[in-house]
């Protein structure tokens, strides 16, 4: 009987910097010899942009007046501007003098009870000055019940200092109104969180992606995440990593305050290391983006409130005095077929790190038509757009972090661009 496709994210480090770069439209080439004329450059037609603010919760419940951002960007996502409107209390807007040409794209931003939300990207069309959005926004509330754990990774390495965790969480929100702002946070009392999540009492180095300096708050046993919850399937992302020393036996306990759907625990091949634990099975190996064989234990339908307590057994691989380990590859003519490409949206990207999707589509033992997958591969990689989005996020952040951009403007072009890139991972997902 054939498996499902499951599919999972692991952080790999793979040294990579991006360097910004704002797009620029290229002039036609002149001939050399060529007694050209001086072009004077043509201005872009412009028009205007229509739209409403709808309050799911309640339509008929006016919003007030908001102020409205439009977002512009050019066919590779690179935002080129932002317009600034006003809307009436009824939620009606309309933003002048917006320059209208084939390829650029265009999205509203507002922000309703401390949250902002975007409307879905609409793209110019030849011979077309006006168009009309629409942005949802959703009233809020303090309750949890309707949020959960979609996906949740976890990622173990063994350096000379301790063992390196990296937990990835991805959360939805089936309710029908924004989370914010319910959780009292130990030791604080300035800020509420929209959730917490648990630490172990001897983690070090602590670290969370994306950092953003206002978002996460450590405390003792934890931290606090601030960010609202919208409405939706995967709606926040989000990793924390940190280090553990090491212990005789070697243990980490799973700590979980929300509802997980799904779990995987992850292991380089050749880490020297296997885990137990109650309800886990053998690993599954998958081939992560860098070719790296990866060891995965999943687990499913894990209640809020549970504590597992994972072993690690084996001697871990550990590089000493400037070696290197050898990462084992997959070279045999039936390795599992893989799809990878660029994922995880919603996280955005740090200079230095890629976050992969890696789906795994094992063999049952009947087996699979292989044209079949090949073509199922293919569909799976075709997500126009994504990459170029979680790469517009790593330029973003860098540029930041080197002071190119004030805090106000980083916040609001990152918010429209991790927007797109949820939309876009959701309309992959559809596939």
């Amino acid at each position: 009987m054939n498996r499902k496709l499951m599919i999972f994210t692991i952080f790999l480090i793979l040294g990579l910097a991006f360097a910004f770069q704002p797009a620029r439209v290229q002039a036609q080439a002149e001939t050399p010899g060529a007694n050209n004329p001086t072009q004077t450059p043509v201005p872009l037609p412009q028009g205007s942009i229509t739209g409403k603010i709808i309050n799911q919760n309640n339509p008929a419940r006016e919003v007030g007046e908001l102020e409205v951002m439009l977002h512009i960007l050019d066919q590779d996502q690179n935002e080129l501007g932002m317009l600034h409107g006003q809307s009436t209390a009824d939620g009606n807007f309309t933003i002048t003098e917006v320059p209208f040409q084939v390829g650029l794209g265009y999205t509203a931003a507002v922000v309703f009870e401390e949250t902002t939300y975007y409307s879905p990207m609409l793209w110019a069309e030849a011979g077309i000055t006006e168009a009309n959005v629409e942005v949802s926004v959703y009233e809020s509330t303090p309750d949890l019940a309707a949020v959960r754990v979609e996906q949740m990774h976890v990622l173990f390495d063994f350096a000379q200092d301790g063992m390196e965790v990296k937990e990835l969480f991805a959360l939805s929100n089936l309710g029908e109104r924004t989370v914010r702002a319910g959780q009292n946070i130990p030791g604080n009392s300035e800020v509420k969180a929209s959730v917490l999540f648990p630490l172990p009492e001897n983690a070090d180095f602590i670290n969370f992606e994306p950092q953003d300096n206002t978002r996460f708050i450590k405390y003792a046993g934890g931290f606090a995440d601030l960010a609202p919850i919208q409405p939706g399937e995967m709606v926040n992302m989000l990793i924390a990593g940190f280090l553990l020393p090491y212990t005789d036996p070697q243990t980490f306990t799973f700590q979980t305050t929300l509802p997980v759907q799904s779990v995987n625990f992850v292991l380089p091949h050749t880490s020297g290391m296997t885990i137990s634990a109650e309800g886990l099975g053998e690993p599954e190996k998958v081939e992560g983006q860098d070719g790296q064989i990866y060891d995965l234990y999943p687990l499913e339908a894990i209640p809020a409130g549970t504590s597992l307590v994972l072993t690690f057994t084996g001697e871990p691989n550990i590089p000493t005095n400037g070696t290197v380990i050898p990462v084992e590859t997959s070279s045999t003519p039936n390795k599992l077929p893989i799809t990878v490409g660029l994922g995880i949206l919603g996280v955005a990207l740090a200079a230095g790190g890629v976050y992969g999707w890696v789906r795994s589509t094992k063999r049952s033992a009947d087996g699979v038509d292989e044209e079949e997958e090949t073509g199922e591969a293919a569909e799976e990689e075709d997500a126009p757009g994504f990459d170029a989005l979680l790469a517009q996020i790593a330029r973003l952040d860098e540029q930041y972090e080197q002071g190119g951009l004030d805090e106000k403007e980083y916040h609001s072009r990152r918010e429209s661009l991790m927007a797109q890139a949820k939309t876009a991972l959701a309309e992959n997902s559809e596939l």
